[in-house]
This record gives C-alpha cells, structure tokens and sequence, in this order.
C-alpha cells in the first residue's frame, strides 16, 4: 500500500492491478485525496518521451478501454483524465510522445461507441470466454465494487493511514531510495535475492534440462528460492523420469551425488549440467542432491578459502577460524540431518526423505522384469549428507548397491552409528572411499609462491582442528592418520574386509590408477577417481574421459618431479625472470583525499598501496595525489601512460577517489548520465567524464594491454539513479560517490561548452587492449574505512599472488568480489566485459609474454640450477615474497 498505481498496462496490453481499489493513491502531495474519495492512477510501462519508445498497438488501445470504461460506469468526463505531468509534476509522464489532446479524443470515441452499445475494443481480438477486454461489452473486467464510490463499505473502526507519509519528493534519489528498500524488503521475504541478475540466473534456460536430475534443498526443505525452485510435483517429475528410463535399459543403475561444503548453488548446478550426460551415456541415470551449504560459503568468504584449499596459519588459524566456523559448520550439519527427516522444520517434510519415499514405489513396483540399483557419491561434506540419506532409504524398504565417499569430511563416529550397521547388515552392499595418504594431506596447497598466507595442511584438517566441537583432533573419516587409528574402521577394508580404500599419493611418489586427485577439492572431477567411482556402478570399466576437469587440479596431479616448482607455480613470479608471464611496464596511480567538499581519507593511502605492490611486479610507477590531481594533469599523465606502451606491453591505470554522474550532453548514454571520475577542480567543472577517458584509451597501440583498477563508485550505466543507501556508516567509513548539485550540473555545461565535447562512446563498448577492473556495480557505492578502499585492501593484498600463479583476470575479479562482499556491505567488484581476444589471458600478461614451456632449460621454462640467471630468479622470487609480506603487514 505504499505505490501510487492501481492499474498496471504492460507493452502487451494486459492489466495488472496493484494498489488496493478501495484506498486513494500514495503520489503526490496535495493530490491523494481522502480515503472516501480520490483518484484511480493508471501507470503505462514504458519511456514514451519524444524519440523513445511509442505508446501504440494492444498497450495505447488497453490504456484507451481502461480509461473510456472507469469514465463510463462513473459517468464521468473526459475533463476528468489528468496526465501526471498536468499535476505539479517535474516527470513528463505518461511521456513527452504522448500527445494529451489525441489521446483524450479516442477515449472519447470509446466512450460514445460504450454509450451506443457498440463494443470500445472491436479493434482487439475478442478475448477468451470468462476473460472479456476491458470495454468489450461496455464495462470493466472487473466487479463495480472494486471502484471508489458511495457503494463500497468502509470499515469505520479501520484505522485510516496518514497517506501524506508516502508523499516523497520526485527526483532520483527518491526513486532510488524507494528501489533499494523494494529490493531489500524482497530479499527478507523470499529469502533469496530478487535482482534482476539473480533472476535472470534463476531462468537460465540450459538448467531446464536439470529438472528431472536435480533436488534443490535449502535448510533441508525443498527449495522454494535461490537459483532452481522445486514447484510442487518436481519429484514426482523425478521419480516419473527414472520410470521412463528404467523401461529403456535391462540394468536400470541411479546415481544419487551429493557435492560438498565449498561450492555454491550456481556451481553445483553447474557440475550437474556438465557432468549429466557423462553418467547418462554409460547408461547411469544421475540425480544431484543440490543442498544447503550456505554456511560453508559465509566461513569461504570471511576466511579467505576456496574451492579445494584449506589452508591458513595452522594453529593460530584453527583458534582465530572456531569463533565464525563452527557455528557455521554445525549449522550445515543440521540441515543435512534434516534433508532426510521426515520433520525436518514445523511439520514439514525434508525434501530429501520426500525423494525416499516417492523413489521406494518406484523401486518397489519397477517395471516388469527391472530392478532399479542404487548407488551414492559424496565429495567432501557431501559424505555427512549421505550418512543421513542411506538410512532414510532402508528404512522406506530399499537396498543401495554401493557408496562411494571422495575425501570425506564426516566424522568418524557419525560414519559407524549410521552407516557401518548398513554394511552389516548388507542393506549397503559395498562401500569405497577416496582420499589422499597422509603425506599428501598434510602436502595440500602447504606451499604457495610469493608467500600467500597458509595454514599448512588440507582442508580437512582445518574441520578437524577447528569447526568440530573438540579443541583438536576431531576424528575426520577422510584424514588416513585417523582412519588408522581405528583398528574397527581399518578391518572393513581390503584385505581384511570387503570393502575398498583408495590413497592418492604425494607428489614425487607413483600415482595410484583408481585416483589422481591431490587436492581435496578435485576428486569430484578427478578422471581417475570418477572413472573408478562408474566402473563400481556400471561393472565395467571406461575408456571416456569424465566430463569436467579442473586445471589447476590437473597441474596439482602433474608427474613432472623436476624440481618443487614443477607444478608450474614459480614459473610466472616475476616481471623479468627468463619464462615470466607478467609484462614489466609502466603504471599510473591517482588517489585524492582532500576534496573540498566530502573529503575522502583512503584514497591517497590506496595509491601509495598499489604503488608498491605494482612496484613489486617491476612496473615503473608514477603517482599523482591529491592536490596535484587536477582534471588536465591526470589527463595529461593518463597520455603520457599510454604513449610510452609499446606492442606486447602492459600498463597500469589505477584511480581512487570520488566518482560521480553528469548530465549527458551529447545523447550518448541510454540512461542520459555521464560517468565521471572527480578530480579536485571538480568545482570549476572540469569532471573527467568516461568519454574523456576513452578518448585516450583509444590512442593505445595496437597488441598494448590496459589495465583499469578503479577504486570509486562507477554508477549509471545500467540505472539512470544514483546510489542510495540509507545505512549508518560504521566507523570512519565513508562512500565514494559524490552528487552534483545544480550549481555543479550548472559549473559542468558551461565548463564543456568552453571546452567542447569528447567523441561519445557506448557504456558497453569494449575498447581493444583494455582490461577493466570496478571496484562495485553501477548502481552501487564503492567504500572505504579504516585508511584504504574495501576494494584496493583486497586486491592490493592478492595481486602479487594471483599474477604469480598465473591467474586469469576473470578468476582475480571472481575471488576479489567474494572477498568483498564478506565485508558486509552492498558492494559488488565486477570486470568489465572483457574484447573477445582478452577472455581467459592471465592477469598483468603482456601480450608478448612467453607463457611457461618445459624444456631444457628445466621445468616449465626456468633457467636451470648452476645457471647465473638461475642465481637472479631466485633472488627475484624471494624479493617479491618479502615484498607481499610486508604489504600485508603494512611495512
């Protein structure tokens, strides 16, 4: 009850009620009425100023029947029907296109063909039966009490609302404001996101091939949110679809997966629509449990970890990690207990337990001559997933063939109470479980070039010493020195037992056939684990390659034993070693603080902070700061930058500051805003515009790269408003964003009719040889605290690691952005839509940088040992190391 609009008119011509019939709109001060009587508002979708879009066709006639009828059954005139603009509006709405006296005479017409008996919408085709167009006999789609007038009862003891509270000034900020609460208000409700980006993710069209292979869960329910919805009979659907299947194939097999706790929604249905068919064309029918590990993303993102890497500073780690983690973690274990719960929350159903029992008619009553075999995978925390789900399915009558654990994250006592007495009892016929050998446990991602941070050892050992109840030592199924511990657990397996254990091994020792996998997070797409895991199903053995694989766990599993460095890391540490993937080149870095109006206190420290780290990388720096920030001298240096670049090499432009919007003067930008970087004679009007700034980028020469790191609020491009967040700043937080005001907007034409107008460019033009990186999305505020940009903390902290392993820009911008937003503010990193010939090339390579080879000079293009310039690389690699030390620890 806080819109103005009753009626909605969309581009197709249907109508769509909002506000409450009975109740005066919440528009315009002055102009609202009273809750006895008072306007009906009618919104058109659509820009219909001069030269946008037309208000014609099934939309221009819907609006002419609505009005023509309303006037009808009131027996009100046409004088009656006022444009938004008619009433004090600074809006042009319905639209400056919209011609007011045309539109009232077809009313008119309509009007007078209602009165004559003849039908207003003759020119719509007749609408089906019990769903007549409006006008089509002469009266409203809808009943007459729904209309203001003296025959529709008001409750007199309903308190009546102040209306007068919903009369908020009309002007961007406003709107914008209106926007964030909506979307804010939207999240809580439906607890998943509802931007417009998230919706379109939830629709992606290449996932419908999922829905008879996945069960979405969240917090054990079916899924009613996130990114795959489980409408009602969605496992009916499923249950439906293995029906069909099994008629197919004399040996109907179902693989049921569960992922583990570091992978989010997206990327779990990601792995499902790669792997899908694999598993289908050796005659496997897959179902994918997609379950709640929203914990496990939250500890990702504060702590700092990815996909298969779990390591910090061990000890002090593990204490520092218990506060956040276990919480968290005992969280994520209770929605998988809950997933197989025939209650799982107030009465209702897990949505796992309601597969079980839609599943145990299926395999009760299969079709005749079949029977359905059943199989479980578990990556990770999936395997705690499955320690709830094969109980659930022997107890609603079903035996499960086999299941097959990769580097379980399930406790070992929970393992025994739940699933070792389904091994006794045969209801679970065979169990193998994937994992590495203690060596190459403790060996997981325990080092790293440059000197990132490490805890030490793999990420089940993290569980252990930190997310489990014990202080320490937590027994973890996964873990060999705990499994080998127990003597009861050793005795299941061959050659005591019947069942199976397979050790991947540390580097430098032979690989084990049945499972290459040295990290913990690359057994699920591991071609040998994954080819070992269907020959268990299938009872044959394959000859084709899984369908997913993973680089870095291909590089991770590499034979080549060279040297320590020859799984490829050190090959890309440093602007100039023989081999180097960074280009040494030149960098620019701006930051301004001292703005005479809503000064800033990061920005100067930022540009000192990517100085030194790109001075680190060998990249000649020049810096300009603050005072010396003026709109000709960054242009000027900005040139300067750009014509020194040379075919193949790189540059660095790096800016901190206030961004802002300016009036777009030369009709180039869709949504009728410039965006701007605020120099420190902003006040004069010289704003450094993008179409300035493209200007430049332009003159770079061909096969020279550009990279962008900019540190400010970069708005307008898809929102013709302005940031607007009504949260209290925590600290010395600030927003770099700085509104015009009129007298600005007023100082900025005058200053570009003096000094003309850049050539316009399109916000979505990719220029060649440029590589932006924004510190959030356009409709957002970039922030800083605690002496530095959120956005320059974490990249600035990363970057000499991320170039060293050879990281993508993309893949930089992904982990940079998850880093962020676990500060806790609505503050996305993005890069830019990259040109088609940038996609995939790895962060700060020139285009002339030799990527590593393996050759004589020993692994992976180093000089070799006994070798001077062996000498130089080595010194080179332990300079930068001490340089991202120090960064990190502000010295």
């Amino acid at each position: 009850d806080d819109i103005a609009q009753h009626l909605t008119i969309d581009p197709q011509g249907l109508s769509w009620t909002g506000r409450n019939w009975n109740l005066p709109p919440a528009s315009q001060a002055g102009m609202n009425g009273s809750r006895q009587k008072g306007p009906f508002m009618i919104e058109i979708v659509g820009d219909f100023d001069d030269g946008r879009d037309p208000l014609d066709g099934l939309q221009r006639q819907a609006a002419i029947d609505v009005v023509a009828a309303i006037l009808h059954v009131r027996q009100l005139g046409t004088g009656q029907v006022f444009f938004h603009r008619d009433l004090g509006s600074p809006k042009s709405c319905p639209g400056s296109g919209v011609d007011k006296v045309l539109f009232i005479n077809e009313i008119q017409a309509a009007i007078e063909s209602m009165a004559a008996g003849r039908p207003g919408g003759a020119r719509r085709k007749p609408a089906a039966k019990g769903r007549a167009g409006a006008g089509a006999r002469g009266q409203l789609p809808f009943g007459r009490e729904f209309l203001l007038g003296h025959d529709v009862t008001i409750d007199p003891g309903e308190a009546a609302r102040g209306y007068e509270a919903w009369e908020v000034p009309e002007h961007d900020l406003a709107a914008g404001a209106i926007q964030a609460d909506a979307r804010a208000r939207a999240r809580v409700a439906g607890g998943a996101s509802r931007d417009l980006s998230a919706v379109l993710e939830r629709t992606r069209p290449e996932w419908e091939v999922l829905r008879p292979h996945v069960v979405n869960l969240s917090r054990g329910l079916l899924s009613q949110g996130g990114q795959f919805t489980m409408p009602d009979g969605s496992i009916d659907g499923i249950v439906e679809a293995i029906r069909q299947y099994a008629h197919t194939t004399d040996e109907p097999r179902v693989m049921m997966h569960a992922h583990g706790g570091l992978i989010k929604e997206t990327d779990a249905l990601a792995y499902a629509l790669g792997t899908r068919q694999w598993w289908l064309d050796h005659g496997i029918f897959p179902v994918y449990f997609v379950w709640e590990t929203g914990a496990f993303e939250v500890i990702r993102n504060r702590l700092g970890l990815g996909r298969g890497i779990g390591d910090w500073w061990d000890r002090r780690f593990e204490r520092f990690a218990r506060p956040l983690a276990k919480p968290l973690w005992d969280d994520m274990k209770d929605y998988a207990l809950r997933a197989s719960s025939p209650d799982a929350e107030a009465g209702q159903a897990g949505g796992a337990w309601i597969f079980t029992q839609a599943l145990s008619s299926l395999v009760g009553n299969p079709p005749p001559g079949k029977s359905i075999a059943l199989h479980a995978v578990g990556h990770s925390a999936g395997a705690i997933f499955h320690a709830h789900l094969i109980p659930a399915l022997v107890e609603a009558g079903m035996k499960v063939e086999s299941l097959a654990y990769l580097a379980p994250a399930v406790r070992i006592d929970l393992f025994k109470q739940l699933i070792v007495p389904r091994l006794a009892s045969a209801d679970l016929r065979h169990f193998e479980m994937y994992t590495m050998d203690e060596e190459a446990e403790r060996g997981d991602d325990l080092v790293k070039p440059l000197g990132i941070p490490v805890y030490g050892k793999s990420l089940l050992y993290l569980i252990s010493g930190a997310f489990e109840p014990e202080d320490r030592h937590a027994g973890i199924l996964g873990l060999e020195e705990r499994l080998t511990a127990d003597e009861a657990l050793v005795a299941l397996f061959e050659p005591a037992g019947r069942h199976r254990l397979e050790l991947s091994h540390a580097r430098g020792k032979p690989h084990n056939p049945a499972t290459r996998a040295r990290k913990h997070g690359c057994f699920d797409n591991d071609d040998a684990t994954m080819r070992s895991v269907l020959a268990t199903i299938a009872g044959a053995s394959t000859d084709i390659e899984f369908s997913l694989q993973d680089e870095s766990c291909n590089k991770a599993a590499s034979r080549d034993l060279a040297g320590w460095y020859g799984a490829g890391a050190p090959a890309v540490l440093t602007g100039r070693g023989p081999g180097s993937r960074v280009a040494p080149g030149r960098a620019l870095c701006v930051g301004i603080d001292g703005y005479p109006t809503s000064p800033l206190l990061g920005c100067v420290r930022d540009a000192q902070a990517w100085a030194r780290v790109l001075g680190d990388l060998r990249f000649d720096v020049t810096t300009v700061l603050d005072r010396e920030a003026t709109r000709q001298r960054v242009l000027d240096a900005l040139g300067t930058l750009v014509e020194s670049a040379e075919p193949g090499g790189m540059l660095v432009f790096q800016y901190s500051g206030h961004g802002s919007q300016a009036p777009d003067l030369d009709g180039d930008e869709s949504d009728r805003y410039d965006e701007a970087l605020v120099p420190i004679d902003y006040q004069s009007g010289a704003l450094l515009l993008d179409d300035d700034l493209a200007d430049v980028y332009r003159r770079l020469p061909d096969g020279a790269l550009l990279t962008l790191f900019m540190d400010c609020c970069h708005s307008g491009t898809n929102s013709r408003f302005a940031p607007f967040d009504v949260r209290a700043a925590r600290g010395d937080e600030r927003r770099r964003f700085l509104p015009l005001t009129p007298e600005l907007e007023d100082a900025h034409r005058q200053y570009r009719a003096r000094a003309g107008s850049p050539r316009p460019t399109s916000p979505e033009e990719s220029l060649p040889g440029l590589i932006h990186f924004a510190a959030c999305l356009d409709d957002q505020f970039a922030y800083e605290s605690d002496g530095h940009g959120h956005f320059t903390r974490v990249a600035t902290a990363d970057l000499a690691a991320a170039v060293s392993r050879g990281m993508t820009n993309e893949d930089f911008s992904n982990d940079v952005a998850a880093r962020v937003i676990a500060l806790g503010r609505p503050q996305t990193p993005r890069l830019m839509r990259l040109p088609a010939t940038l996609a995939g090339r790895a962060l700060l390579a020139g285009t002339a940088s030799p990527a590593p080879s393996v050759g004589p000079q020993g692994a992976a293009g180093l000089p070799a040992a006994g070798d001077p310039a062996w000498d130089d690389w080595c010194l080179e690699f332990f300079e930068a190391g001490a340089a991202h030390w120090r960064a990190r620890l502000g010295r």
